[in-house]
């Protein structure tokens, strides 16, 4: 969300500044080997941690918990859709409907999508393409879902 200098954020004031209007520089360590740690995740870890942080919410009080992710994380949010977390939704930028990581696709677990999912995804993609999308489209039509496009 975007606020003018001067504008309260949409949530009760809080002691302190709640926003900063300095600069923020991030720095990134582009050496960082990634995938490694990639390919040792599951989708068993993920939805473990998933499911941590629903039970925390629920537990202060939040009633409809949202997951959302991009690429690796697209595909985990929509994952999560299928876990049983009793999600209000998940949206996925650019995640991979086909790709299995430790358990099935997204396209395998449609059947099992409990929750409404938004699927944000480039039509030009070279990794995840035209078809695969085409499949996922298909896979929550045969399961029932209602889809959109």
């Amino acid at each position: 969300m975007c606020f003018d200098l001067d504008s309260a954020p949409p949530v009760p004031p809080i002691a302190g500044a709640a926003v900063s209007h300095e600069d923020l520089v991030l720095a990134a360590d582009d050496h960082f080997e990634y995938m490694p740690h990639v390919e040792q995740t599951t989708d068993e870890d993920v939805q473990a941690d998933t499911r941590a942080a629903v039970e925390h919410l629920r537990g202060v009080g939040v009633a409809s918990v949202f997951t959302v992710g991009f690429c690796f994380g697209g595909r985990a949010s929509w994952v999560a859709a299928a876990s049983g977390h009793g999600l209000a939704g998940a949206v996925g930028f650019y995640g991979s409907p086909t790709r299995e990581r430790g358990g099935p696709s997204v396209v395998g677990r449609a059947s099992q999508i409990e929750a409404p999912i938004l699927a944000l995804q480039a039509g030009a993609d070279q990794n995840i393409t035209a078809d695969d999308n085409a499949e996922l489209e298909r896979a929550l039509t045969d399961a029932g879902s209602s889809t959109r496009s």
